[in-house]
């Protein structure tokens, strides 16, 4: 799991602790539920009303980058995602750069 999800990860873990079986059941659910509503949202929410929610949350990257994807078709789309991974590429220096200053 990622770091954001920590202090989820720490209270799935205390609830499977304290309830046993029936709290594993519920975290395991929860964390389907969960994971099934991120890619529902994402897969079927216009790119402007996503960029619109990451605007309000201030993570201003999150909706350049939506803005950046939504004209593209799925082919560039994929292209441009695994050129920004790439290490040493151009775009992901560009992404490391801008990732190590916060924005608040």
């Amino acid at each position: 799991m990622a770091v954001p999800f920590m202090p989820g990860i720490e209270m799935g873990i205390m609830i499977m602790m304290m309830f046993g079986r029936p709290g594993i059941l519920l975290v395991y659910l929860c964390t389907l539920l969960a994971l099934t509503l991120s890619f529902l949202a994402g897969r079927h929410l216009p790119p402007r009303i996503l960029a619109r929610v990451f605007d309000w949350f201030h993570l201003d990257r999150a909706r350049d980058l939506v803005m950046d994807l939504a004209p593209l078709g799925s082919e560039k789309r994929l292209h441009l995602l695994l050129e920004v991974l790439r290490p040493g590429s151009s775009l992901s220096s560009f992404v490391t750069a801008t990732s190590s200053s916060p924005s608040f």
